[in-house]
């Protein structure tokens, strides 16, 4: 059913009053710190952006890069699992024609398991981790974060997230992260061309 008048009314508003917060929070940023760059992470890139008042085009414009959270148990459940590296090219491509200069990070890498926080459970193997950095790298991401490195022991994310395991301890995922990160560095010259 498409939105009624008065619904993207509403949007627009949301769109509009978000944007101007932003801009009165870069504002004050620049008052303190003229050098360093500004980031945002829109959230659920595929999703109805414009109902929680995002735009990353909008946000691209103020922002001198974007990050884009890759959580494919919150944001690509329709995708079915066998696509989540579809869907981490496509956060990306999102992300790369909304920043400036293309240039965008994925800032919310999933490093581990989502148990009940999440629209799915699912604990990514050490392939997933692999396939992903290097979805994320392939589609022209400068950066990856996880989200988050250690797991996290409170609240309703507690035992879920961590690129380590449940002790503080390098996991199969960190360790195959790890791998790919080696792999940047002794073939640093061909990516950098």
């Amino acid at each position: 059913v498409p939105p009624t008048s008065e619904k993207m009314d509403v949007m627009r508003f949301t769109v509009w009053y978000l944007m101007e917060r932003l801009k009165d929070i870069h504002r004050i940023i620049r008052e303190i710190d003229t050098i360093s760059p500004i980031h945002e992470n829109p959230h659920n890139v595929m999703g109805v952006l414009h109902d929680g008042g995002q735009d990353p085009w909008l946000e691209g414009e103020l922002c001198d890069f974007l990050g884009c959270s890759a959580h494919p148990v919150h944001h690509a459940t329709r995708y079915g699992f066998e696509r989540w590296d579809e869907a981490i090219a496509d956060f990306s491509a999102v992300m790369r024609g909304a920043s400036k200069r293309r240039y965008f990070w994925v800032s919310e890498l999933q490093g581990g398991a989502s148990i009940g926080s999440a629209g799915l459970t699912h604990c990514p193997t050490r392939y997933d981790i692999r396939r992903w950095l290097w979805t994320s790298l392939g589609s022209g991401a400068q950066a990856i974060v996880y989200w988050c490195f250690n797991t996290r022991h409170e609240g309703n994310e507690a035992g879920e997230w961590g690129l380590l395991d449940w002790r503080g301890q390098p996991s199969v995922r960190c360790d195959e992260s790890k791998k790919v990160s080696q792999a940047l560095q002794r073939h640093a010259e061909l990516f950098t061309a």
